[in-house]
């Protein structure tokens, strides 16, 4: 740093006091040259008036660094030197104004830069003892020049690469060229935008001139690469946005072109003709027919892009797509619904029965509604097959969904159109599915269905199943009536214990107990096997299952009351045998008394009878309140204690499904 020297001429209007008051500033340092606005709350209107009469109207302004407190008023920080950097700016206060929030409002030209030597005081100004720099140079050092003429020359080019530098930079360069470095270093650098306050800071601080050049030169060049990038990167978007826009124009034309020949129609009136083509195949309701008449008047004033207009447009959608009017011919043949039942299931005699008594009634009132079946019994004995075959014998389309775990009445009933994603319920969702009035449908599980605070979907299911209310069911999402009096609705539950009363009483229980052990070894044979082979890229002529195998099976690795276990031990049989054919390829294998070499150790064991005198087993039967479920009273254990000289008795049951308690 070069003090002013003593045979330098100072002129009046450039003599400024040593003694500034200091206002930190935050963001950005300020450069000689400059003409900056600035609010500053720290100053009050004392300060001011001792800023104008005993410093001349001039003012000190430094850069707070990043790890000072969050404040601009540094009367109540200990030892501010400690956030202040030293190196600052002293300018020339040119108008003074107070805002609306009753801050001071500074317009100051910016003169000198100075070095802070002492801290004076800090109340009630921050007054520090300054020492200015008067910059001069030598305009014949090469070093100089070759400097400030590679920063004209980048400056040129960062012009054309950031119009921020356009005007103020041309006429500078116009007007001074290389006679001011210094100041042209100063104004390029309070210009640049991807520079640090740290790094412009540095610059404020460097007070040799070639030094200070070769500084601003490097992030000048900085400044053009990264305006070289942005400009490449706004040239893409620039290309693609272009290309996008044209293709969007092109394509307008095109239809426009397309309209006007008769060629293509709008897509919202396509949409409409649609619709209204579709209604002509249904026969809907009078009140449905109103309901869609004031959608269509609607869906024409919407805009395409508009949410109402999509709103719209799916329910319109869902109301073409149910089957108004629409339904199957039934099959009332008794003949080929017997033999459909016998085809598709073994045993079961007084269930077949009992459906074919009901075709026959559904055969002479020429019509089937009224009644609601419901298939009572343990899993794997055949309820929802049974769904599919009185669908197949009457010539009818099925639709199966579970009701266990629903707990909302809106999977019954629908939701409001006002909410968001909002769809009908269930019941309308199937009869959309199988587009036919008249189907088979099965609710499965209906003793597992829940209620909470959401609602009692089994209060829902009343309108549904109760032949004298299905007629007029009403959907939330639709709020139009439809008939549901022509659908077949089947149940099935596991217990009727856990089946709400209400429904209960609308229902007629058939109970599936269980098979025989002769029952399912015919169904093995029959069905599971098979079927089975089939699945496992086998052969029948690969394999033989004699009689004994399967009984086996049956009453030592299933002893439950359906034969999904059953079917699952043959899968597992079929899996190794599968494995063994792929390795070794043998002609033909017998499944006779090598089960356990397939299935490994027995799941059950048979208990051998005791003499009555002494502790032992005896077998019997009971029947339990809950759930009617047959226990097998496997075992009595009686065991004497001479001590207490009491009996001790343990009870061992088996259920039907083989668990044992």
């Amino acid at each position: 740093m070069t003090n002013k020297k003593k045979n330098q001429i100072v002129l009046a209007s450039e003599s400024i006091p040593e003694d500034l008051v200091i206002t930190p500033i935050n963001d950005r340092p300020v450069f000689p040259g400059m003409i900056v606005p600035l609010i500053i709350s720290s100053l009050d209107r004392k300060t001011l008036e001792f800023i104008q009469k005993k410093n001349q109207g001039y003012l000190g302004l430094v850069l707070i660094k990043k790890k000072a407190p969050e404040t601009q008023n540094f009367k109540t920080v200990p030892a501010p030197e400690k956030y202040l950097y030293r190196v600052g700016c002293a300018g020339k206060i040119l108008k003074v104004s107070e805002t609306n929030d009753g801050e001071m409002q500074i317009l100051i030209n910016i003169i000198r830069r100075f070095t802070i030597k002492k801290f004076i005081s800090k109340n009630p100004n921050l007054i520090c003892h300054v020492v200015y720099f008067y910059p001069t140079f030598d305009k014949n050092d090469s070093q100089i020049k070759v400097y400030t003429s590679a920063l004209i020359t980048k400056i040129k080019e960062l012009i054309k690469l950031n119009a921020i530098f356009s005007e103020e930079m041309k006429l500078f360069i116009s007007r001074y060229g290389m006679e001011e470095p210094g100041q042209l270093a100063d104004l390029v650098t309070s210009m640049l935008s991807n520079i640090s306050p740290e790094d412009m800071q540095k610059i404020l601080e460097i007070f040799s001139l070639p030094e200070r050049l070769m500084q601003v030169l490097n992030h000048v060049h900085k400044e053009v690469e990264v305006n070289k990038v942005k400009e490449k990167i706004n040239k893409k978007i620039e290309e693609k946005v272009s290309n996008q826009q044209r293709e969007f124009f092109l394509k307008e034309q095109l239809k426009q072109i397309k309209l006007e020949l008769g060629i293509e129609k709008d897509d919202k009136l396509s949409e409409i003709e649609k619709i209204k083509k579709q209604l002509l195949e249904l026969n809907l309701s009078s009140e449905a027919s109103k309901v869609v008449d004031e959608e269509l008047e609607k869906l024409t004033m919407y805009d395409a892009r508009s949410p109402e207009y999509s709103v719209s447009r799916n329910y319109l959608s869902w109301m073409t797509s149910l089957p108004w009017g629409i339904a199957t011919k039934d099959n009332l043949n008794l003949k080929k619904a017997k033999s459909i039942l016998n085809q598709d299931h073994y045993g079961l005699s007084e269930i077949k029965t009992r459906i074919l008594e009901f075709i026959a009634i559904q055969k002479l009132k020429n019509t089937i509604s009224g009644s609601i079946l419901c298939f009572v019994g343990p899993p794997g004995v055949g309820k929802t097959s049974l769904g599919n075959s009185i669908a197949k014998a009457l010539g009818r389309k099925f639709y199966n969904f579970s009701l266990g775990g629903i707990r909302d009445e809106a999977e019954i009933k629908g939701h409001r159109r006002t909410y968001i994603g909002a769809m009908p319920g269930k019941i309308i969702q199937a009869l959309k599915s199988v587009r036919s009035c008249n189907p088979v449908i099965m609710l499965d599980e209906i003793d597992k269905i829940k209620s909470n605070f959401q609602g009692d979907p089994s209060a829902s299911l009343l309108e549904v199943l109760d032949p004298e209310q299905n007629q007029q069911f009403l959907d939330h999402y639709l709020d139009v009536r439809f008939d549901l009096s022509k659908i077949l609705f089947i149940a099935t539950a596991n217990q009727v214990e856990t089946i709400p009363e209400p429904l209960l009483d609308r229902m007629e229980i058939i109970r599936l107990s269980g098979y025989l052990i002769e029952e399912k070894r015919e169904i093995a044979k029959k069905f599971v096997i098979p079927k089975q082979i089939e699945n496992h890229g086998l052969e029948l002529k690969h394999l033989e299952f004699t009689n004994q195998s399967i009984d086996y099976i049956i009453r030592y690795y299933a002893r439950e009351a359906g034969v999904r276990m059953l079917e699952q031990q043959i899968k597992k049989i079929l899996r190794k045998i599968a494995y063994q054919f792929v390795l070794t390829k043998p002609s033909k294998i017998k499944i006779d008394k090598n089960i356990q070499a397939y299935l490994g150790m027995e799941r059950f064991k048979e208990e051998s009878p005791y003499e009555v005198a002494l502790p032992g087993v005896v077998s019997g039967l009971a029947w339990t309140a809950l759930g009617g479920t047959s226990l097998h009273i496997e075992s009595i254990v009686v065991s004497k204690k001479k001590k207490w000289r009491k009996n001790f008795f343990n009870w061992t049951f088996r259920q039907s499904d083989g668990r044992v308690s």
